[in-house]
């Protein structure tokens, strides 16, 4: 049952998106040509040229540190909530995963690639845990990011601290009561009684059950775990912007790292590996903030290489490998 789902989903995805497909790596190439016509190439190529490649290979270190970071919340999550004990398979499961979120519209392959190293488990239990990591990143990410970008509109377009104040207030309360709506209990009550109401769930409906293993104590742990994902991710952008401007401003490199990862998570990932919307943004801000244009494109493509496309890389080694056993 779990391997015929698996493979009715994947045609979906392919049958219906295939111009989808094409169409982000289209819009992807459109962005970056746009892109390399505004800066203009031998300013990147000499930034390039120029880069401290200590930095750059500190900054590629530290993708090790994040995907163990990932690995080892992966591994929380699949330990507690699908009774998950192999590494391997979740370590296979986590890298297959970015590869699936890499090339399919909104990241959906992600869910369908987390599911296939687990042959004891329903893609919707698979999905659902795939779910807790990702509302987490995301409660971190909008968090940080609003407050990061609050503080941007006011210091470059002079709004009134009065509204700044107000504004802060709201997202203060708006989060807090997110905050507890993720780790109460009863939410998940109201999640499943919602749920039963689409006819298409209801025959999958006891494979929910697996909610009940969601602690308030296991979303503690994940949202922690994700503020240090998030912190190592945002420290790799700031050496990579300190690598290619050869300036040490690093407050203001972890700012325009939190900036930038915010923009990208609330605009739709319409482009191949969201590429072109991280750079355009990289490049906004940083030039809003005194420095080449070509030093912000430069730090978002070497973000995208050493924490989404090598990784891809190594969970396509990880299917293939599979799929020859």
């Amino acid at each position: 049952m779990n391997s015929i789902l698996i493979k009715t989903y994947t045609l979906k995805i392919l049958n219906k998106d295939n111009l989808f497909w094409v169409a982000k790596i289209v819009l992807a190439t459109t962005f970056l040509y746009f892109l390399f016509n505004y800066i203009k190439v031998e300013k990147i190529s000499a930034s390039l040229k120029e880069a401290n490649y200590l930095l750059i290979i500190i900054s590629f270190l530290l993708s090790f540190a994040n995907i163990l970071l990932q690995f080892f919340k992966w591994k929380i999550i699949c330990n507690k909530v699908i009774d998950e004990k192999s590494d391997r398979k979740i370590l296979s499961s986590l890298l297959i995963g970015i590869a699936g979120g890499l090339v399919t519209p909104f990241r959906a392959g992600e869910y369908i690639g987390r599911n296939l190293p687990f042959k004891n488990n329903s893609v919707i239990e698979i999905s659902l845990a795939t779910f807790v990591d990702k509302i987490c990143n995301l409660f971190i990410i909008l968090l940080v990011g609003s407050f990061a970008t609050l503080l941007f509109v006011q210091f470059y377009y002079n709004l009134s601290i009065y509204f700044v104040l107000l504004i802060a207030t709201l997202l203060i309360s708006l989060f807090f009561l997110c905050f507890l709506l993720i780790i109460n209990g009863n939410f998940r009550d109201i999640f499943k009684t919602r749920i039963k109401k689409f006819k298409w769930f209801t025959k999958y409906f006891n494979e929910l059950k697996i909610l009940k293993n969601i602690s308030q104590g296991l979303i503690l742990e994940i949202i922690f775990l994700s503020l240090l994902i998030f912190g190592c991710y945002i420290m790799q952008f700031a050496l990579l912007i300190s690598a290619f401007s050869h300036q040490f401003n690093f407050i203001n490199y972890v700012w325009i790292g939190i900036l930038v990862i915010f923009a990208k998570t609330i605009i739709p990932p319409i482009t191949f590996g969201e590429l072109g919307i991280r750079e355009s943004a990289s490049v906004f801000y940083i030039t809003k903030m005194g420095l080449v244009a070509a030093v912000g494109f430069n730090a978002a493509i070497f973000l995208f290489l050493i924490n989404i496309l090598i990784p891809s890389i190594v969970g396509i080694f990880f299917l293939l490998k599979r799929d020859r056993q």
